[in-house]
């Protein structure tokens, strides 16, 4: 095994040892934009921020999430967690279809009741352009 300290590495291909599961041309991922946010309806409030201008609170567990500059295109990657502090299980997922200006997100309990989320992270990866 070989250890590489560096502060950039560039390459043009990658290329998988037999077995190692890694797939040759490796494409980067470019984060598109992301948000850390407190989704209760009385707090309403960015924790933390890149490229979301607004979000709206559409109703309970419901929410639009608007681009500061839109999208190349709206094939791009969300990742998003929600949660509260009382550690209820939370599900979130994608209401509607993305566009390249905005997406809904919509956050539901373990028995698919639609709830507020105290902590919601998302990460948005561009997608193909």
């Amino acid at each position: 095994m070989s250890t590489v300290n560096a502060t950039k590495v560039e390459c043009d291909e990658i290329t998988a040892k037999s077995g190692a599961g890694i797939p040759n041309n490796l494409l980067p991922l470019t984060l598109a934009a992301k948000i850390n946010f407190n989704g209760e309806k009385a707090v309403q409030k960015a924790r933390e921020s890149i490229n979301i201008s607004t979000v709206t609170y559409n109703s309970t567990g419901i929410y639009t999430f608007n681009f500061g500059v839109a999208q190349p295109s709206a094939n791009y990657t969300i990742v998003s967690t929600g949660g509260n502090t009382a550690g209820s299980t939370t599900i979130t997922t994608i209401k509607g279809t993305p566009t390249t200006t905005s997406f809904n997100l919509e956050l539901r309990d373990s028995n698919g009741v639609a709830k507020d989320g105290e902590y919601i992270s998302i990460l948005i990866f561009e997608g193909e352009k």
